[in-house]
């Protein structure tokens, strides 16, 4: 979050800078924001490729769970229908 607040930023400063600038420092600043950009962008694709794997390890231990425990499972998934049924009939 930081880097895409801070790329942001940038392009904010950029945009107001390009009033005042020449090409050579528009140029240097694009190329600046490009680079923070390509950066940003590698950073988010490592994290959610990392946020994907955990998700995948947690499901396939949630497979296990349930394979190994058909019965607690049952019951607790019946318990929360009960709850659930019950709250929804005293409204």
């Amino acid at each position: 979050m930081t880097d895409l607040k801070s790329l942001v930023a940038d392009g904010d400063d950029l945009l107001q800078q390009l009033v005042k600038c020449s090409n050579e420092e528009f140029s240097a600043a694009r190329a600046g924001i490009e680079r923070r950009l390509r950066e940003t962008s590698s950073r988010l694709h490592h994290a959610r490729i990392a946020i994907a794997r955990k998700a995948g390890r947690t499901a396939d231990s949630t497979f296990e769970y349930v394979q190994e425990n058909p019965w607690k499972v049952f019951g607790v998934a019946a318990m929360a229908g009960l709850i659930t049924a019950f709250v929804l009939s005293r409204r």
